[in-house]
């Protein structure tokens, strides 16, 4: 069995297009996008173009119709497990409502702030539920939102951070701030102390602040119960004290100074913000609600106490090229061929994720974005021509082409 001819499978598409996803995607961009696939990687234009277009015909592109809908469909979830122990009427619903608050996941110049902005415009919510600066209540739930959940890294990543060590503390304050107020001699210390434990031969104060910050803190216990310590003693003496105890052999250097050491730093000079994050760890439940999520994901945050609620289901089924791949179920020759030529292309566009970001191999996107999960052959734009736009974000700090840009 073989898969349908490049012209059958450009007249689905098309009506998928007009039908279904309703994007503005016109014959001229695929056919300039498929101008890419040169031969090289099969020897072969027709069948790499043959493979592109059943891959496009394979994509699954969600509209502003459907992001909205699903967005609808998010509140939905969310309160259909926040009441399961309760009586589901208006009034006990109000109270859940009353007693959540709804924030972006990461910075709000990122896709969950956008996503938190149609949720609170499609499910007509007070603007008094919604907040992006963290004063949390104990008998609350927090609830961040997001768009994508797939490796469960970032989203971890940031919730621990507003979790644990307060949402006023970031990386670019501690390196900004922090280091620069340590004494010479505190720093030689601390230099030595990463040398010597975290295989760390950096000393400039950048490279030393990124890396005690590498780490999020989150042992309350050790904070209570040393509180006092850390008040009465010098910042010095703290150090030394840390180092000397746990520098044993067959000890896991690693995973038990870092937490310890990383309390001393912040509570040495953020104090007020360290009581706040232990403040966000006796919050009564952290949720998570995104369109999209792996059970991989869930299952990594539920490890912290964080629930993941999701519209759509993602697996192994999902990536193009696994065994149980649902794109390629009965073609196994053909997904071997695509394979190789989304790897010869993927390689000279991405080298370190040829099939996407962490190797997943996806093929969807949103209509306000592409995530790099996805394989680079629809998104990529150096030497390429993208068949979808994916804005990646600049964590440079540079404005790109601003003169040209702005006259």
């Amino acid at each position: 069995m073989r898969i349908p001819s490049s012209e059958e499978l450009m007249k689905q598409i098309r009506i998928t297009i007009e039908v279904a996803w309703r994007n503005g995607l016109e014959l001229s961009m695929i056919n300039k996008w498929l101008e890419n696939f040169t031969g090289e990687a099969l020897g072969s234009k027709k069948i790499e173009e043959n493979l592109a277009l059943w891959m496009l015909y394979n994509f699954t592109y969600f509209n502003e119709e459907e992001v909205k809908h699903l967005c609808k469909l998010l509140l939905k979830k969310y309160l259909h497990i926040a009441l399961q122990d309760k009586a589901a009427c208006l009034g006990e619903i109000n109270n859940v409502l009353k007693n959540s608050k709804f924030v972006p996941l990461g910075r709000s110049s990122e896709s969950g702030a956008y996503v938190l902005y149609l949720f609170r415009q499609e499910n007509d919510l007070p603007v008094i539920f919604f907040g992006d600066d963290l004063e949390l209540r104990k008998d609350q739930s927090v609830v961040f939102i997001d768009d994508m959940t797939l490796s469960g890294s970032q989203a971890l990543k940031k919730i621990q951070k507003i979790k644990y060590a307060g949402y006023k503390i970031t990386e670019l304050d501690i390196r900004d701030e922090f280091v620069c107020k340590l004494q010479q001699k505190e720093q030689d210390q601390l230099t030595k102390y990463i040398k010597e434990h975290l295989n760390c031969n950096k000393s400039d104060k950048q490279a030393l602040a990124e890396t005690i910050t590498s780490r999020v803190i989150r042992n309350k216990s050790f904070y209570m119960e040393t509180k006092s310590y850390f008040e009465e003693n010098t910042f010095s003496e703290c150090l030394k004290e840390l180092v000397e105890k746990y520098s044993r052999k067959n000890s896991d250097i690693d995973h038990i100074i870092i937490y310890k050491m990383n309390r001393l730093l912040l509570e040495h000079y953020y104090g007020e913000a360290i009581r706040k994050g232990i403040n966000n760890i006796e919050v009564q439940k952290y949720h998570l609600l995104s369109f999209i999520a792996s059970e991989k994901a869930k299952q990594k945050l539920k490890n912290e106490s964080v629930n993941v609620i999701n519209c759509i289901d993602i697996d192994e089924t999902a990536e193009v090229f696994s065994e149980v791949s649902m794109v390629f179920g009965n073609y196994q020759e053909e997904k071997l061929l695509c394979k190789k030529m989304c790897e010869y292309y993927g390689k000279k566009l991405k080298p370190d994720y040829p099939l996407g970001y962490n190797n997943c191999q996806y093929l969807f996107g949103l209509y306000y974005t592409i995530p790099n999960n996805t394989l680079p052959i629809f998104w990529a734009t150096e030497n390429w021509n993208p068949l979808f736009i994916r804005h990646e974000k600049n964590y440079g700090g540079e404005v790109k082409d601003a003169f040209g840009k702005y006259i």
